[in-house]
């Protein structure tokens, strides 16, 4: 009977072919950096967008304290509260946004919807809001605010992340289709986005063609798809870390959706790119009476496409809507309940001096519409 002889512990083992060794590091190399991510993003929360400009001057700091007090710092001058205590005596909340929230209207702080706020409940109201400031300074904000006790923080933002597309005329090559979307993938990291600011620090990311008199107005006009995209994914991204930074600090997040005039025609009277906003707006205006809702439809979309996107368009809107699904999130739907137009269902023409900067009426409105959504979160988090 023949019996094979057992291996010998001196017999040398099987070797791994190179293919399966191949596969083992990577499985393993894929192991390290998704540990690495999950660290880095439970640190550092949700992963944050290249910086921008956005009328400001660039900086990384917006508030500090001196002594009891906290100060507003020179490029944020703009601002009403350029100061306020370390310390609250009582429940204060904060409003942030860009000029719709002060300066737009031209009115006295106190007849802005953040003053008129706090006349209506009481509770001590600041007014941060700065011309020119979009989503990304709003981050930077809160960053800075959420050192110091709040009771609660107001956020209207939107209008300028899309208008700042034509001012400071930014991601100037996200035409530049496989490489916009790899670089959305890849930022999705937040390791990605580490290493990125770590490696190669950028001191901004956009180019502010107001400088540059070389520019034509042909370039500037040209915000398409690509470009309002990439907008929108950073929008979206400022108001998921918002949500974080407000959760993590334990303070109630009021999201307010953006809105503007829909009845005011496209900036861009050029059809740049089709569908021409211009035109959708004529055929708008001649349904005015007889199809409420197929004007409205025709209206939102010469918003949506308008070559000089002054206005948040829809996708916006709906992001803010949907943050509502976030803990400690309440969003307040300011395109749906504000009064309406008698020719569209949408907010009245009154509201507006502009396209987006509210009339002292629409300032009345917007307190008439948050202060009770104020006052009750703060309620509920006694």
């Amino acid at each position: 009977m023949c019996y094979s002889d057992p291996v010998s512990p001196l017999s040398p083992r099987p070797r791994l072919s190179l293919f399966k060794r191949i596969g083992l590091g990577m499985m393993l190399a894929g192991l390290l950096l998704a540990g690495l991510e999950l660290g880095t993003r439970a640190f550092l929360g949700p992963t944050a967008p290249v910086p921008v400009y956005s009328g400001s001057e660039v900086s990384d700091r917006w508030l500090e304290a001196k002594g009891d007090t906290v100060h507003v710092i020179s490029q944020a001058s703009e601002m009403v509260d350029v100061q306020f205590p370390t310390q609250p005596t009582a429940p204060r909340v904060a409003v942030l946004g860009g000029s719709s929230v002060h300066g737009g209207s031209h009115l006295n702080a106190n007849d802005e919807f953040p003053g008129l706020i706090q006349k209506s409940t009481g509770i001590r109201t600041l007014n941060l809001g700065k011309p020119a400031n979009d989503s990304h300074d709003v981050v930077k904000i809160l960053e800075d605010l959420l050192k110091w006790p709040m009771a609660g923080v107001v956020v209207y933002t939107g209008h300028n992340d899309f208008g700042n597309l034509f001012f400071n005329d930014r991601f100037g090559t996200v035409q530049q289709g496989r490489q916009a979307r790899l670089q959305a993938t890849l930022e999705r990291f937040q390791l990605f986005n580490v290493l990125k600011r770590t490696l190669k620090p950028e001191v901004n990311g956009t180019q502010n063609v107001l400088a540059d008199p070389s520019q034509s107005d042909t370039n500037l006009l040209a915000i398409g798809t690509e470009r309002r995209t990439t907008a929108l994914r950073y929008y979206q991204i400022n108001l998921e870390r918002m949500a974080w930074l407000c959760q993590r600090a334990d303070v109630p997040l009021i999201l307010v959706t953006p809105v503007g005039n829909i009845n005011a025609p496209p900036v861009s009277r050029d059809c740049v790119f089709e569908p021409c906003a211009a035109q959708l707006h004529q055929e708008a205006v001649a349904l005015f009476g007889t199809d409420r809702t197929r004007a409205l439809s025709l209206l939102s979309q010469a918003r949506d496409v308008d070559p000089i996107p002054l206005r948040a368009p829809t996708p916006a809107v709906d992001a803010v809507r949907a943050m509502g699904a976030h803990p400690g999130v309440t969003v307040v739907d300011a395109v749906a309940k504000l009064p309406g137009d008698e020719r569209v269902d949408a907010p009245a023409r009154w509201l507006f001096k502009d396209p987006v900067h509210f009339s002292a009426e629409g300032h009345l409105e917007m307190a008439n519409l948050i202060a009770p959504i104020v006052r009750e979160v703060l309620n509920s988090e006694r």
